[in-house]
């Protein structure tokens, strides 16, 4: 009988653990990384890369001021529902989601090669880190993803799994569905 109690207790525990404090450890990280990007960024422009007046600088520092004010949002189930809500319930069949792509690639091809560059590869960090999050945030996720790393760390068949994950789902509609409700928030 002591033992049920005393399993309760610790499972208890960790429950609060995992809700209180590694919740809140995941929304700071994000959101410190995703401030140290946006640092990199204004670097970017003070260093001639990029100027201050291009509309993709100013789509991407919007998108990435609405990450970092969001980020508390950003979890598994939220985007599974916004996915639904995208591909099922909405009436203008991922007009908004077309829209803003083509803003960002109307915009990066105004830039020079040096400047598209920077802007891309920007963007695919702040997607890597709201994936990450995204993952680490989810309970079940978490498992899986350190487990599945595991596998294919074990096998040797991927040197890197993560980027190998990162480089296959960064660029999917969840994430501008993501972009778009922070984007739409900052305006």
């Amino acid at each position: 009988m002591i033992e049920i109690i005393l399993m309760g207790i610790i499972l208890f525990g960790l429950w609060w653990f995992y809700t209180n404090l590694y919740r809140e450890y995941c929304i700071e990280r994000t959101r410190q990384d995703l401030f140290k990007l946006r640092d990199q960024l204004f670097d970017s422009v003070e260093n001639g890369h990029i100027d201050f007046n291009d509309d993709a600088y100013g789509i991407l520092r919007k998108t990435i001021n609405g990450m970092i004010r969001y980020c508390h949002e950003l979890h598994f189930v939220h985007m599974l529902a916004l996915l639904l809500a995208q591909t099922k319930l909405s009436k203008d069949n991922g007009k908004v989601t077309k829209e803003y792509s083509l803003a960002r690639e109307r915009a990066n091809n105004r830039l020079d090669p040096e400047g598209r560059e920077v802007v891309e590869a920007t963007y695919k960090t702040m997607q890597i880190i709201v994936i990450s999050h995204i993952i680490t945030f989810s309970f079940f996720l978490n498992i899986l993803f350190r487990l599945l790393r595991a596998i294919l760390t074990l096998s040797h068949s991927i040197e890197r799994p993560k980027a190998w994950l990162f480089k296959n789902i960064y660029n999917t509609k969840e994430m501008q569905l993501i972009e778009i409700k922070a984007r739409k928030y900052t305006l």
